[in-house]
């Protein structure tokens, strides 16, 4: 039980992460503009990419996003509860995944930490979330 716990943790700590890096870089890993020369990420090159985001879905320019405009960024409620994501909103988001993924608080992620995510959610090798090997028979 403990283990399903912490395998947990890590995937909420690593999806969000994922999901930026997943969108920045079609799939394999962060895109050029989510790393900085060094190929980590930080804070700077989270805000970035976030403000190109923002640019890319607000639809109308308004400057804010709506369902209509991203829906799927409404699957988990905006900030301040008024239906709508600021670009603020979505840097302080990013950057919430961003230190959560932080493993040594330094301020930024490396491609070790990243690796390390990847490890964690089982990417591949036939196995659950958190590197478990399910028994024997049962449902992967």
């Amino acid at each position: 039980m403990k283990t399903r716990y912490l395998a947990l943790a890590g995937i909420l700590v690593a999806l969000p992460l994922a999901a930026i890096a997943h969108e920045h870089g079609e799939g394999r890993g962060p895109g050029k503009a989510m790393l900085d020369a060094d190929g980590n990420i930080t804070v700077e090159t989270v805000r970035a990419a976030s403000a190109e985001r923002m640019k890319r879905l607000d639809k109308n320019g308004d400057g804010v996003l709506t369902p209509d405009e991203a829906p799927r960024l409404f699957d988990r409620p905006d900030a301040d509860g008024d239906g709508k994501i600021t670009a603020e909103e979505m840097a302080a988001q990013a950057e919430a995944r961003l230190k959560r993924a932080d493993a040594d608080g330094d301020g930024k992620v490396t491609e070790a930490e990243r690796q390390a995510i990847r490890e964690k959610m089982g990417r591949g090798h036939g196995r659950r979330h958190g590197g478990e090997t399910p028994p024997e028979g049962s449902p992967q």
